[in-house]
């Protein structure tokens, strides 16, 4: 049965919704079912009999009708709005009686705020992940470093220690070679060693000199 009645003063409103997640997604649209509770569903086949549609170019999510007053409610994708970093943007259009858009409209707000507590809370969780991230990353990485740092040390010792050694009276030309070659290794690896710990330290240096510029 289509309603009519030109005493009605019949007025329109709408909100925009933003979902980043496909779980957030799911959640406005559990919300939404709450905000229009006890209203029917309104199909397209009866769009044309009550003589409320929705806006044009929009892709229809849900649709409501109350039952008993002049009021429709339709959940709508919003594709013409600039994307962020959402993966789909909402838009809740509602048109009826102007008692009804009051009531509608407060849920409506509640469920906004709702949002942005659920959304806030969610930035802080990954922002505290992240941070704990990049903790765990600077110890590992500081506790390799200060390995390296040890260990290239006792190896420079050691080559420096050898530097003070006579050479071994060997009998076999093979034998001498060989220690030469091991001689001259031990000498190679700790210059690498040392030469990529000054690397590393500088790169540190580097980087904490950055923040600091950055929080200047």
């Amino acid at each position: 049965m289509a309603v009519y009645n030109t005493k009605i003063n019949v007025d329109s409103s709408c909100w925009q919704l933003l979902a980043s997640t496909g779980e957030e997604t799911k959640k406005i649209q559990r919300e939404i079912d709450r905000v229009f509770s006890g209203y029917s569903f309104y199909p397209e086949v009866d769009w044309k009999n009550f003589g409320y549609f929705p806006p044009d170019g929009y892709q229809v999510l849900g649709a409501w009708r109350h039952p008993d007053a002049l009021m429709f409610g339709f959940l709508l994708d919003n594709p013409f709005m600039q994307k962020f970093s959402s993966d789909l943007q909402f838009l809740i259009y509602i048109v009826g009686e102007e008692r009804e858009i009051a009531s509608i409209e407060k849920k409506i707000l509640n469920l906004k705020k709702g949002l942005m507590k659920d959304a806030f809370r969610t930035a802080q969780t990954l922002g505290a992940a992240a941070r704990l991230d990049q903790m765990t990353t600077n110890r590992s990485t500081a506790f390799f470093t200060a390995i390296l740092a040890f260990v290239t040390v006792l190896i420079n010792a050691f080559s420096l220690y050898l530097r003070t050694l006579p050479a071994p009276e060997l009998s076999s030309q093979f034998l001498k070679d060989l220690y030469i070659w091991l001689l001259s290794l031990v000498y190679f690896v700790s210059l690498g060693l040392l030469i990529l710990v000054s690397i590393i330290c500088g790169l540190f240096l580097l980087k904490y000199a950055f923040v600091l510029l950055r929080r200047l």
